[in-house]
């Protein structure tokens, strides 16, 4: 990981595609304190969800509100390797947050992403500064439900019956047709 780097060093980098990231921390609902639950921005960008190790990527679209989960911190994804499932990783400056509100990510003058946050019943802003993070995909954890079923015992074992059925009924209509086919040559 690297830590460190603002969003403006990246881009004088040559990195000019940004995402944002946000991470959900253990108990953030129950103790309340700084939590943000709405984006906007004013690029395209990407929105992780979770922790380092158990998260999901959702693609936020331009200047509209997208709500999620209470969070405490939100990440902006500067980079992407890879483009198979399972196998990417995102560099992101992560950005913990000062209360209650929401994230606004805007474009500056020189084409960068700058991060503010702005607190409930209250339009004044603050710019956020963060830190440089790295996600991968091959650490993630995190399964939909669908591919839990998939990979369920359960599951596994309902596949084998309904093939065991499968077996029966198209076995028998095969027996059928062999001796309907049998009676009408004879």
């Amino acid at each position: 990981e690297e830590d460190g780097l603002t969003v403006e060093e990246c881009v004088r980098l040559g990195n000019n595609t940004f995402q944002v990231t946000q991470f959900k921390g253990v108990g953030d609902e129950a103790r309340g304190g700084a939590q943000v639950k709405k984006i906007r921005s004013e690029m395209d960008i990407k929105v992780i969800l979770g922790d380092k190790h158990k998260f999901q990527c959702v693609k936020i679209l331009p200047n509209k509100d997208m709500e999620f989960s209470p969070t405490k911190s939100i990440g902006v994804v500067y980079h992407q390797e890879g483009e198979e499932n399972g196998k990417r990783t995102y560099y992101m400056e992560k950005f913990q947050m000062p209360g209650k509100g929401k994230i606004e990510v805007r474009r500056d003058e020189d084409d960068k992403a700058d991060v503010y946050f702005i607190p409930d019943g209250d339009e004044t802003e603050q710019k956020l500064t963060g830190k440089v993070k790295t996600y991968e995909e091959s650490r993630n954890t995190q399964e939909s439900r669908l591919m839990r079923i998939l990979g369920s015992k359960a599951f596994g074992n309902m596949t084998r019956l309904v093939g065991v059925i499968g077996d029966f009924v198209f076995g028998g209509l095969e027996a059928a047709n062999t001796a309907n086919t049998a009676n009408t040559e004879g």
